[in-house]
This record gives structure tokens, C-alpha cells and sequence, in this order.
């Protein structure tokens, strides 16, 4: 039998993953070792564990990786979803703007508090 593959997971320390981290759920071929990066992927910066490579997962929001992938710095990104959290519920209208349903969104202006927030890039998506 092979030696399972070693990988270094930043920490996400979330409901779904908090089981494949502490051991509890195997992941057959691997040994999960924790990573002393940054936790949630936040430091993509010139210098920082993303562009040094410094990981071997880490969960990284919308906003962070495609500026990493523009940079150049050699991320993939996996088809895999640590939260469980729809983005649709962070959507508010001003009660006196005559919003009430999604038809009467179009030709308002819509504002985002911060561009480089993940829930901002879909919800700008969606609508």
C-alpha cells in the first residue's frame, strides 16, 4: 500500500470542514496536514502564501483569486464550496425606493459597499 500523499490545508474552520481537518473523515490517499498560512486565503498579497505557493489548499473567496490568477501566481481553482451560505440574502432595498419585487430593479442604481468581497461580485452577477 502506498503512503498517502501529504497536503497542507490553511485553516477552515467551518461546519463542513471542521471533519476532514481534525481526522474524524478520512480522505483516502491524503494525510491532511494543517498549514501555518493565513486562514481563509486573506493575504493575497505580493509576498504572501498565495504567490510564494505556501499552501497546498486553501479556501480562498472570489475577490482574492482572480486577482491571483490575473497575477499570475499559479492557482487553481477547485469546484469545491467550504460554506454553505446563499449570497442572495445579503441583497437589501431602501424601503422608500419603490422596490418591491425584482422587476422594479431595472434601471436603479445599485451600490457596493466593497468591491473586493465575494458576495459583492456575485450579487452583481446576479443581478
Amino acid at each position: 500500500m502506498a503512503e498517502p500523499v501529504e497536503i497542507l490545508v490553511s485553516p477552515m474552520s467551518y461546519e463542513i470542514t471542521r471533519p476532514v481537518l481534525d481526522g474524524r473523515v478520512p480522505v483516502e490517499g491524503f494525510k491532511i496536514v494543517p498549514s501555518r498560512t493565513t486562514p481563509n486565503g486573506t493575504m493575497v498579497q505580493k509576498g504572501g502564501p498565495v504567490e510564494s505557493g505556501d499552501f497546498g489548499i486553501i479556501d480562498m473567496n472570489v475577490a482574492n483569486w482572480l486577482p491571483s490568477i490575473e497575477n499570475g501566481w499559479g492557482v487553481v481553482g477547485l469546484p469545491l464550496f467550504s460554506k454553505r451560505k446563499p449570497v442572495y440574502e445579503y441583497l437589501f432595498c431602501r424601503a422608500d425606493r419603490g422596490i418591491d419585487r425584482p422587476k422594479d430593479l431595472e434601471g436603479k442604481r445599485i451600490s457596493i459597499r466593497r468591491f473586493r468581497v465575494s458576495t459583492s461580485i456575485w450579487l452583481t452577477g446576479l443581478l
